[in-house]
């Protein structure tokens, strides 16, 4: 009797273990300072603080990992379980995710060397006279594809924002992607003279930076974030955390 109840106790103490390994969370994201970070050896930064409370709210275990944006995003769109941010919320993704919550405002310009006096753009069309770095899989290289910029005459690839502001720094490429806050602490990390890099032009001011989850994660997963979400905004966690940008 006493062996079955142990044998009892362990199948269910192990099922137990197996729920909770199923439901373990992998939040990924990308190095998009000042929302999302590595600082230190630690991940951090403004959208990290949301994920992380959200995450301990709807007391659901978890990791947390910075890879290549393609990388994050490709977790996100075949894996179970798998919760990314800053992610852009647009159109041609809406059904490619379930959608957690806002944590920013979108906006999206050109930046070039203030040094560069010879570009001149007064709209997208001058623009693509030039050369504009972008990531695989981000948001901005969607929106300049769907603007009619192309890889074969103006869009360049580069595998993270480091890298595309070194090529702007070394003359490779004409613009980056950004925005004033996203631009001002690339610049500081990288320790070039925020003078140094000028805004040219507005790409996009619409549309609102998400969390969300993996198409694959279980709707009582979704639902308990969504909750939890919802709960951190009446109580004015999000406002307070936010971000201001320009």
């Amino acid at each position: 009797m006493k062996r079955a109840l142990f044998t009892l106790v362990g199948l269910l103490c192990a099922a137990s273990f197996q729920i909770e390994a199923e439901e373990k969370i992998h939040a990924v994201t990308e190095e998009f300072a000042p929302f999302n970070h590595t600082e230190n050896g630690k991940v951090t930064g403004y959208s990290t603080q949301v994920v992380e409370e959200l995450l301990e709210r709807a007391g659901m275990p978890y990791d947390l990992a910075i890879y290549p944006w393609s990388r994050s995003y490709k977790m996100a769109q075949t894996l179970p379980n798998v919760l990314i941010f800053t992610l852009a919320r647009t159109p041609d993704r809406e059904k490619e995710f379930q959608w957690i919550g806002a944590l920013a405002k979108r906006k999206l310009y050109l930046y070039r060397l203030a040094a560069r006096r010879d570009i001149n753009v007064v709209n997208l069309e001058d623009a693509k006279r030039y050369r504009i770095s972008v990531n695989r899989d981000d948001a901005a290289e969607r929106l300049l594809l769907d603007l009619g910029f192309s890889y074969e005459k103006n869009l360049d690839l580069s595998p993270s924002d480091e890298s595309s502001l070194k090529k702007l720094l070394a003359g490779r490429i004409d613009f980056i992607t950004g925005n004033d806050f996203t631009i001002a602490h690339r610049l500081k990390m990288s320790g070039v003279e925020p003078s140094r890099v000028r805004r040219s032009a507005m790409l996009i001011d619409q549309g609102e930076y998400y969390v969300a989850a993996s198409k694959a994660t279980s709707p009582e997963v979704v639902n308990r974030l969504r909750a939890a979400f919802q709960q951190m905004e009446k109580e004015g966690v999000i406002k307070r955390l936010e971000p201001k940008i320009d």
